[in-house]
């Protein structure tokens, strides 16, 4: 065994190592090998540069790839390493014990496994995958059963069931497995547990850092028996749950011991009146929180809110998650007010649907941006809650903002003045990505955008044509990702220069909506060198002109966001540019589908 062979099992071992990766990096680089520059770029050990991972990817995928690209529907290079490979169990049976021998594959994602538990299960190459998912397979007990008693799951450290809703009760046995102790993420999100369910008192836990038990019918005394066990209590940094009977759940988990140590908590679509939300503010026990995710708990109502931005005990968290949470104007305001959450850096915030609104959330939306939380935040989301221009102009004559990631609904026209002033004198100079909604013309905005020097990310839904030609007067030199959803006014729209602007653009990926297929046409006479991902609402105009297009070469990922019946000419799936190592999603015709199966195998997501 070579030393290179030595150090890619110790990864296996150790898959989440950052130091192990790096070390493992230098030793590539010593023989040669590219992976080596692609491994410290997705791992952040070199500065940041999207287009060289794309360019490495091109250049060497199908290498590293091997046979998985003939046989994969799906994968994921992370930290420079397959993570990720979606395959049927019937080909990963098959064909793994390859795979699993060429250093670079952590991870599978096995559909289609039903019917090939008891072969999973004595498959010795099993034994070299840390990351295994099993979600939607229709598993059930007796499956559980058997791949409990397999000692080839002793690597495993990852392992999800999530959406085996006939699972049930009959997890017990995989949670009692010797063989899966080294378990240290674990996801049972709606597998259907409820009633009955008793831990095993050995097995997976010891190891457990981050739990998913969203979807189950639990009730908060078996969550909290569950949480608090030996060896859960320990080990637990980050849980998530919901849709389940909790109410009653939050102040008994600040008074627990697990709660001392998580660090990140979900609670989703619960009954959380305002009073359990004080109980849980006032516990010591949250100070080590640094991520809390409070999605949909409508009955918390704006009091609740504000208990919790007010407690002692959260002046360490990082990131708090409101969306769908926030009934009122009182519950923005109570934001802004001073020396809240100190150390907050991401903040995500909406109104619920849940209850009928009629009070106006101007006055809210202006003591949070009069705040000093706003001038701390990185990434500001408040999607679906319209942004009023008298909010937005408290930030007016501030110093630069830190905000990297901002997502805005625009309420009114003053709105869209008051984001453009802010653009021109420089408050949001260190924004990378911007996603903006709004039923106004955004001209007085995107006339400032090239200013923005680091924009990398532009989202923008309901916009006019005539923003358009506003847009195609700037270019971006950093721009990697447009996505545009919904376009009025396309008459107005010069296609033809709309394409030669996208590119003049460093973009990787690219979505636009049906409104902008007559643009698609003219694309496919450009030449995009960086594109590696497309989105498109296809027709079969659409189709035709992709089939014959020389770019279609260069994508990784392709996917038909729309749907349409009718065959083109030629046929989508008859092109000769198609890429070894490309990835096709969506509707297409009987015919296309067809077509597109025959040359790409599961890459068609057929």
């Amino acid at each position: 065994m070579d030393d290179g062979q030595r150090l890619w099992n110790a990864i296996l071992d150790r898959p989440f190592s950052r130091s192990l990766r790096q070390i493992y990096a230098d030793w590539l680089e010593e023989h040669g090998d590219p992976r080596a520059e692609l491994i410290r770029l997705q791992d952040r050990a070199v500065p940041r540069d999207p287009w060289r991972e794309v360019e490495l990817l091109r250049s060497h995928e199908a290498q590293w790839l091997g046979s998985i690209a003939q046989h994969a529907q799906d994968w994921t290079f992370r930290h420079g390493l397959l993570t990720r490979v979606t395959v049927e169990a019937e080909r990963f049976l098959a064909h793994g014990d390859e795979w699993t021998r060429r250093p670079g594959l952590l991870g599978v994602v096995l559909t289609k496994a039903r019917d090939h538990v008891n072969a999973l299960a004595a498959c010795p190459w099993l034994e070299r995958i840390p990351f295994l998912w099993l979600d939607q397979n229709d598993l059930e007990a007796e499956h559980a059963a058997i791949l409990a008693t397999s000692p080839h799951l002793r690597r495993v450290q990852w392992l999800s069931l999530a959406r085996n809703a006939l699972l049930g009760n009959g997890v017990q046995p995989l949670l009692a497995s010797a063989h899966l102790r080294r378990v240290r993420a674990l996801d049972l999100g709606s597998i259907n547990m409820g009633p009955g369910f008793t831990l095993p008192t050995a097995g997976i836990g010891r190891q457990v850092r981050w739990l998913n038990l969203f979807g189950n019918e639990l009730d908060a005394s078996a969550l909290l028996t569950w949480l608090n066990a030996p060896g859960w209590v320990d080990s637990l940094r980050d849980v998530r749950l919901g849709d389940a009977p909790l109410r009653g759940l939050l102040p008994r988990l600040a008074a627990s011991p697990v709660m001392v140590r998580l660090r990140a908590l979900s609670l989703s679509n619960v009954d959380t009146p305002a009073d359990e939300l004080q109980s849980f503010a006032a516990a010591p026990a949250i100070a080590g929180s640094r991520s809390l995710i409070l999605w949909g708990l409508w009955e918390m109502r704006d009091e609740g809110i504000r208990w919790l931005v007010r407690s002692p005990h959260l002046r360490r968290l990082r990131h708090l998650s409101l969306e769908g949470s926030i009934q009122g104007s009182e519950g923005f305001a109570c934001l802004g007010e001073p020396g809240v959450l100190p150390g907050l850096r991401s903040l995500h915030a909406s109104v619920t649907y849940r209850v009928d609104r009629t009070d106006d959330l101007t006055p809210g939306m202006e003591r949070l941006f009069a705040g000093t939380l706003i001038r701390q935040l990185r990434r500001l989301n408040l999607q679906n809650t319209p942004i009023a221009g008298t909010a937005l102009a408290r930030l007016t004559g501030k110093a630069v903002l830190p905000l990297r990631w901002l997502r805005l609904v625009i309420g009114d026209g003053a709105a869209t003045e008051a984001l453009g002033d802010l653009v021109s004198k420089g408050c949001l100079d260190r924004l990378r990505a911007l996603r903006l909604t709004t039923g106004n013309g955004l001209a007085a905005v995107i006339n400032q955008l090239g200013r923005l020097p680091d924009l990398r990310r532009l989202d923008w839904n309901s916009c006019h044509g005539e923003d358009l030609g506003t847009l195609i007067r700037h270019d971006f030199a950093k721009l990697e990702s447009l996505t545009i959803w919904n376009i009025d006014g396309t008459s107005e729209i010069y296609h033809a220069a709309f394409a030669r602007w996208l590119a003049r653009q460093p973009l990787l990926s690219l979505l636009l909506p049906a409104a902008l297929n007559e643009t698609v046409a003219w694309i496919c006479q450009q030449h995009l060198p960086h594109l590696a991902e497309l989105y498109l609402s296809m027709d079969v105009t659409t189709e035709a002109h992709l089939a014959v297009w020389p770019g279609l070469a260069r994508l990784r990922y392709l996917r038909n966001t729309g749907d349409h019946a009718e065959p083109a000419q030629p046929n989508l799936g008859d092109s000769p540019h198609w890429s070894p190592t490309v990835r096709v999603e969506g509707q297409f015709s009987p015919a296309t589908a067809e077509r597109l199966r025959e040359r790409l195998g599961p890459r068609s997501g057929g």
